[in-house]
């Protein structure tokens, strides 16, 4: 019953995202729609694609973490705009694809790709920090939480922050440790869902108002 829940809300984005099309189309949330396009796809289909050509569950989520990592690093390198702080996220990818490449073509030791995914959620978690020092030092950005990215790095940031421990032993884990604790991954990940729910049927301003200007629009329709 609650797989089928965290499957409903794997699916919530992907609709808010076509339902506020016209919203969603800049700022790079393009790339975060695929990525929730992938990440249901691997959910629905993995185990039926496992079963059907042999192939391990190993790989399918050790492609999906190399997948994710690379969509969200896209766009957080797109959303940063110091030139050297998008060097972390340059030397972080090299040393990131390095170790997940390694890992997938030397084989499986379990079910899950652990050391990948753990250095993911920490490098994921460095750039979102990066991200959000960065739009408070923006004199440009009045409110941060007011606009999309601010929703979607948060979303980011919150779900690794909460499952690094996780990913960290994950791979020590029997069947039915997995089965146990993985509802964790499965909660942040309904957290992380809704967040980008409220990113994709947010308005987006054309212009940024001060906190005077936005007064004065709304006690006499005044537009600045």
């Amino acid at each position: 019953m609650f797989y089928l829940f965290f499957l409903i809300f794997e699916l919530l984005p992907v609709i808010f995202y076509v339902s506020f099309l016209r919203r969603n189309r800049h700022e790079g949330l393009q790339v975060i729609f695929i990525y929730c396009l992938i990440s249901l796809g691997t959910e629905l289909f993995s185990s039926i694609l496992g079963k059907a050509f042999g192939i391990s569950i190993f790989y399918f989520f050790a492609s999906f973490t190399i997948l994710e990592y690379s969509l969200l690093t896209l766009f957080l390198y797109r959303q940063i705009q110091d030139r050297r702080q998008k060097y972390v996220l340059i030397i972080g990818s090299l040393a990131f694809f390095a170790i997940a490449v390694t890992n997938f073509l030397h084989g499986k030791t379990s079910n899950f790709d652990s050391l990948s995914a753990s250095v993911e959620a920490i490098l994921i978690i460095i750039y979102s920090l990066i991200f959000l020092y960065g739009q408070i030092k923006d004199p440009s950005v009045l409110f941060v939480y007011n606009t999309k990215k601010f929703w979607v790095v948060s979303a980011f940031f919150i779900y690794f922050s909460s499952t690094l421990f996780l990913f960290l032993y994950a791979a020590t884990f029997t069947k039915e440790e997995h089965k146990n604790w993985w509802y964790i991954n499965n909660l942040f990940d309904i957290i992380k869902n809704i967040l980008f729910c409220i990113a994709f049927a947010m308005k987006k301003s054309d212009k940024r108002k001060s906190p005077i200007e936005e007064s004065y629009e709304d006690s006499y329709g005044i537009e600045f």
